[in-house]
């Protein structure tokens, strides 16, 4: 027997009051009341015999059910969106959030790629550190750097953290030894949120701790600032790989020395709702993982060509082969928060 479904009037008002957790900004959304919204919510709750949400002094909360139905509902909709927008030949909307490092040192600068292949997408990045759930209007998909897991949410390598030094070819010139980096102007990462390696751990990789001192020098609240510093002559910087691959192919930065430095807990993470139910989420994740493994086999080949190791202070290996670097997740479990970097 066929399901006589809801009133999609009233899984409509659910839908964009579960999104927002509000009744307020869904009854924008909708161009209806709140008290609209409201109405409408109670008979869907009518109808199904179960509480979807959670009134609370001026907020609502979702119960379990209420979850479980608007992720269902939240990927029917952007299905049907997407469905009519495709059948007016008009195009569809794509709202990426993320880090701002990466999306000013890799995204943006192949994004023209991406329109290109798929020109019906309208994409919109938003670079900031605060993580919009993925799958939601403000954020279809995410990208952020850190460690998982993210429960409920497809959560997908992009680039492991590999970092090595780099500055301008007029710098590399009075770089001969790693020993040489005591007369040099160090630039630093300070990453607000992110326990990651930086000088004294790759010093220390070098066999250099206690030699060259790794704490001095210029800091800066993002990576893309220090790579502009190295770009500008102030320094060497220690380059996280996406950020400084096309600098180095372009001949603007130099890594003078073949020791890269690794945390295989840390990495930029692509981040989606599971199902694949939204055709420009599937065709941008399809596009980006192409984008990032043509990246990596840049870096392995212009970066991960001689000493490398983890970060302090697990032992110095021996080299590993590219696949470290191919965007499968590593086998150690993930314990650090995600942040920007």
């Amino acid at each position: 027997m066929t399901t006589r479904l809801p009133n999609l009037g009233a899984l409509q008002a659910f839908e964009a009051a579960a999104r927002h957790a509000s009744f307020a900004r869904a009854a924008a959304e909708l161009g209806v009341t709140a008290a609209a919204v409201s109405h409408r919510v109670r008979d869907l709750e009518r109808q199904l015999g179960r509480m979807l949400f959670e009134r609370l002094n001026r907020a609502v909360r979702l119960t379990p059910e209420g979850r479980a139905l608007a992720a269902a509902l939240g990927d029917g909709f952007a299905r049907i969106r997407a469905g009519v927008d495709e059948c007016r030949g008009r195009s569809q909307a794509l709202a990426l959030n993320v880090v701002p490092s990466l999306a000013a040192k890799w995204l943006v600068p192949r994004l023209d790629r991406f329109t290109a292949r798929e020109p019906a997408v309208a994409v919109t990045v938003t670079a900031t550190e605060a993580l919009s759930a993925p799958g939601s209007r403000d954020a279809a998909v995410a990208i952020r750097f850190g460690a998982g897991p993210y429960p409920g949410l497809d959560d997908q390598i992009l680039f492991p953290l590999i970092l090595t030094p780099v500055c301008t070819p007029a710098l590399a010139g009075r770089l001969k030894r790693p020993e040489d980096l005591a007369a040099m102007v160090l630039l630093h990462d300070t990453p607000r949120q992110v326990v990651m390696p930086g000088w004294p751990e790759w010093l220390a990789l070098a066999g250099l701790a206690g030699r060259v001192d790794g704490q001095r020098g210029p800091r800066f609240s993002a990576g893309s600032l220090t790579i502009e510093g190295a770009l500008a002559g102030q320094g060497v910087a220690l380059g996280i790989g996406p950020f400084v691959i096309d600098d180095i192919v372009a001949g603007r930065l130099v890594a003078p020395f073949p020791i890269v430095l690794r945390d295989h807990s840390l990495a930029y993470r692509l981040l989606c709702r599971p199902g694949g139910s939204d055709p420009a989420v599937a065709r941008f994740a399809s596009w980006i993982r192409d984008e990032a493994a043509v990246t990596n086999a840049v870096i392995v080949e212009r970066l991960d060509h001689g000493r490398d190791g983890d970060a302090a202070p697990k032992p110095r290996q021996t080299r590993r082969s590219s696949a470290r670097l191919s965007g499968t997740k590593p086998s150690n479990g993930f314990v650090r928060k995600a942040a920007d970097q």
